[in-house]
């Protein structure tokens, strides 16, 4: 599957985007976008490919993070006084 990230108002479209889902990247140049994608990609353009679910079988990844933490020492700060 083939998406095409256009500016939708956010800083990095590709934020959005898990590294793991992605399995290729092909940058277009000049006539190679152009053909593809119109004027818009007269400069070139990237595509990204992401992997493709498999029926196979399913697997789960869990990524899991603790901590704690303690404040050491208080600051007077923004008081009312």
């Amino acid at each position: 599957m083939v998406r095409r990230l256009w500016a939708m108002g956010a800083e990095n479209p590709i934020s959005f985007m898990h590294p793991l889902d992605i399995e290729r990247i092909d940058i277009l140049k000049d006539a190679d976008a152009t053909s593809i994608y119109g004027s818009r990609a007269a400069t070139g353009a990237i595509q990204i490919t992401t992997k493709k679910g498999k029926a196979e079988r399913h697997t789960t990844d869990i990524n899991l993070r603790t901590g704690w933490g303690k404040i050491t020492q208080k600051l007077a700060v923004l008081t009312t006084q």
